[in-house]
């Protein structure tokens, strides 16, 4: 049994496994910003001595953990990076925190990569290390002018490489998909592919019974 089995096994469900992991990862990230809040303030010996008065010095808080966990609230947020030069914006975490020094907009730029790195390899070791089966579920894109991506077998070298991608190729079960005739012909491409009895191309049902209702409702 590896480390992650081992982890995992003490959880009820991988949501409460990744929900515990995030929860650690953030309480050591503050950690280490009051440790070097700390060290750039020698005077304050505890969490109590620090005040929100207009008599407080603003300390520029340019740490990488702290700089990382603004990226991603902008990112899980889905804010534009100009979002820290906004006044309104600035006056508000400014009166929440008067110690905190926005970062500059290139240096959030700049953590966005490294912020997206990390949570990808992040993600691949748990999926890729998760046990049991997987279900996935999949949809057409359509660009601005609803011109669609139609090619059986693109879509097909698609989905296997992001299976590929996360060592789920042994894993997946099932795949749910609309009744596009491209999608559906994909799917059998990749039921070859993975070359498994066990797996089922199943279409939507709640795409059938808005199909359904929007003929009859055209009669």
């Amino acid at each position: 049994m590896n480390e992650f089995d081992q982890n995992f096994e003490n959880y009820n469900s991988f949501n409460e496994y990744i929900t515990k992991m995030e929860e650690l990862e953030y309480s050591e990230m503050l950690s280490t910003d009051m440790q070097i809040f700390k060290i750039n303030n020698p005077n304050i010996d505890s969490e109590e001595d620090i005040r929100i008065e207009d008599s407080i010095v603003e300390v520029e808080d340019t740490s990488s953990e702290t700089s990382t966990r603004y990226s991603a609230d902008i990112i899980q947020s889905i804010q534009p990076f100009s979002v820290v030069d906004e006044p309104s914006f600035r006056k508000l975490l400014n009166k929440l925190d008067p110690l905190f020094k926005i970062p500059k907009r290139q240096l959030i730029q700049n953590k966005i990569l490294d912020t997206f790195i990390k949570q990808y390899y992040k993600l691949n070791v748990i999926i890729s290390n998760f046990p049991g089966t997987v279900s996935i579920t999949t949809d057409m894109w359509a660009n601005i002018k609803i011109e669609k991506f139609y090619m059986k077998t693109a879509i097909c070298n698609f989905i296997m490489s992001i299976l590929n991608e996360f060592n789920l190729t042994q894993k997946v079960a099932t795949i749910t998909s609309d009744n596009g005739a491209n999608v559906v012909k994909a799917c059998h491409l990749i039921k070859a592919k993975l070359d498994s009895d066990e797996f089922t191309h199943y279409r939507c049902i709640c795409y059938i019974l808005n199909l359904a209702v929007g003929s009859r409702l055209k009669q």
